[in-house]
């Protein structure tokens, strides 16, 4: 299904039209990769469906066709020669065109023959003649896809043929890629200046996009999908079926509750595409796409241009090949036009590759200042490399993600700082107790068990009651045992509170409270409590952290034992929440417990 084309299809059409009576016209496509230059191709070729007097001769240039010398020419000539009568043929092979019978002879210039002796004025000529005799008989309309991708012989030969095309009934057609490097060989220039006219044929519009998701589809697709479809294609024909393939493929219909999915769909086919056009790109090129892909859209071009190896001149020209090429979103800003761009970028990288570019770019941003997140998401794909800044920088990002509610980012900072630590020493257990911290709100296991790792590297009571603290008491049920016993080795290790002052009192008050709440399902535990409560007198001390911390906790065992009236609950309970500031801090205490 072919929309928003007729222009593009009358030009060519009117085109062969004039070529009835002897104006023969060299008509140029071009367009960005995906806009539907081949499609074109081929609806162009039905024009001679309902003209008995149009051949058409069609070619396909590719990249791993080069070496053959004049293969779309024998592409043209080829099919039109095997069906055809022999008198037709050995009238056409005139004396003229007897030359062609070199490049078109089934043992003519093999792969790698030097193609420049091939292209000689009597086979150029010969060929000519043969195109002139056929066209005597028939209007012709040649079309030639990816002309940039021609042998040089049939470059040659094409260059020859648009500067003789007066007196032929002939249309040529021919697609060029922008952005392909080469597009700029002498001989396809030579090609671009003697095209009669140029064809560009634009982005779908909206109504096209709402046509093509109910032909995909069998019906009409809600406002919302096919918005979201067009968003993420910007138009483009080849990125917009692609999506509508992929929303196909995993059995999504064309509503609006699945317009997000369309606009996040990353089409592996298309990737597949896309990474097969950069690989044929300039050196420069593709670094500077892979710089993208790898330091994202918000970089700098210093900063990109540095990643890619690149000056500033090397640079902006490398940005104007991706952008003639369509593969950014606007020509001048270094910012892909789908997602399905960024992973063909890094799929054309190996896994050496694409470590070393993550590597330098954490390197880059770290010296250029940038946040520590943005650092740190560089460093996660990197796991062979060390750099001596690296843990400060991973540890700081962790505490942002969590101050930024994000402890599952956190904790995957923190796990890659691990492997830039050393196997053992205080350093190595402070980073794991950040670790357990950052995952006691979604993975109480894994907290318990980096706690108790980093219990066995901490020398001193004082930071291992800090670490038994990080894990959060049970709400409900028992209190898993690694956790206890935890706890009560790190309250043996630093000593009764009575014993303590500041800190160190604090924190034995703190962890007479946790084990005090691990106690919640055990009567005898409770009545110990209700009794440890009794000790403090009718009002117990709320000062410090620490004497709030086991008050809420000898309160809630009370209550569970039915120790104590409700009223004196509420009225302990009060003055304790009085007396504590109201921020987060100790939400994984035994503090809310109160609520």
């Amino acid at each position: 299904m072919l929309l928003e084309r007729t222009t593009e299809i009358a030009l060519v059409d009117a085109a062969l039209g004039a070529a009835t009576e002897g104006r023969s016209s060299l008509v140029l496509l071009t367009g960005p990769l995906g806009i539907g230059r081949s499609a074109l191709l081929q609806r162009l070729s039905c024009l001679a469906d309902d003209r008995d007097d149009v051949r058409v001769l069609r070619a396909h240039a590719a990249p791993m066709e080069q070496d053959f010398a004049f293969g779309v020419v024998r592409q043209l000539f080829e099919t039109l020669l095997g069906d055809s009568p022999e008198d037709a043929r050995d009238r056409w092979m005139d004396a003229h065109a007897s030359f062609a019978r070199h490049v078109l002879a089934d043992d003519a210039a093999p792969p790698g023959a030097d193609q420049a002796i091939a292209a000689t004025e009597a086979v150029l000529h010969g060929l000519l003649s043969l195109l002139a005799n056929v066209s005597a008989d028939s209007r012709l309309l040649i079309l030639v896809d990816d002309l940039q991708w021609s042998d040089v012989p049939s470059l040659r030969w094409l260059t020859y043929l648009a500067k003789r095309l007066h007196g032929l009934r002939a249309v040529v057609v021919c697609a060029l890629r922008d952005g392909d490097p080469r597009s700029h060989h002498t001989l396809v220039r030579e090609i671009r200046e003697a095209a009669t006219q140029t064809l560009r044929p634009a982005s779908l519009s909206l109504t096209a996009t709402h046509e093509l998701v109910r032909e995909h589809f069998g019906e009409a697709g809600d406002d919302e999908f096919v918005q979201a479809c067009h968003e993420a294609s910007v138009g483009n024909p080849l990125f917009l079926l692609s999506i509508l393939v992929g929303t196909g493929f995993l059995g999504r219909r064309p509503l609006a509750e699945h317009a997000e999915t369309a606009r996040r769909l990353r089409p592996s086919q298309l990737r597949e595409r896309l990474a097969s056009i950069l690989r044929t790109q300039p050196a420069p090129v593709r670094d500077l796409a892979a710089a993208i892909a790898i330091l994202g859209e918000q970089s700098d071009a210093p900063t990109l241009a540095r990643l890619a190896g690149l000056d500033s001149i090397g640079y902006a020209g490398a940005l104007r090949a991706l952008g003639a090429l369509g593969a950014l979103a606007a020509p001048d800003e270094p910012r892909f036009i789908h997602r399905s761009v960024r992973d063909a970028a890094e799929s054309t990288l190996t896994m050496v590759q694409r470590e070393r570019m993550h590597d330098e770019a954490a390197a880059l941003l770290y010296a250029a200042g940038s946040p520590a997140e943005q650092v740190a998401a560089q460093l996660m794909a990197v796991v062979t490399r060390r750099q001596p800044w690296a843990v400060d920088v991973l540890r700081a990002a962790a505490d942002t993600a969590l101050r930024r509610g994000a402890p599952d980012t956190a904790a995957g900072y923190l796990c890659r700082a691990l492997l830039d630590s050393p196997a053992a020493g205080v350093g190595r257990g402070r980073l794991l107790v950040e670790l357990g911290t950052a995952e006691r709100g979604f993975d109480p296991l894994a907290c318990e068990r980096h706690i108790a790792q980093a219990m066995t590297l901490l020398p001193e009571p004082r930071d291992r009651a800090v670490a038994a603290l990080r894990i959060s008491p049970t709400a409900l049920g028992p209190a898993p045992l690694t956790a206890v016993d935890l706890l009560r080795q790190a309250a043996e290790d630093l000593g009764p509170a009575d014993g303590l002052t500041g800190t160190d009192r604090d924190l034995a008050l703190r962890l007479e409270a946790r084990l005090r709440h691990c106690g919640h399902e055990d009567p005898h535990e409770l009545a110990a409590s209700a009794h440890r409560l009794k000790e403090l007198g009718p009002e117990p001390p709320v000062d410090t952290g620490g004497e709030r911390e086991l008050t809420i906790a000898l309160l809630g065992a009370a209550t569970l034992g039915c120790h104590l009236p409700a009223s004196e609950v509420v009225r302990l309970a009060g003055r304790v929440l009085d007396r504590e500031p109201a921020t987060s801090a100790r939400i994984h205490s035994t503090l809310p417990l109160a609520i």
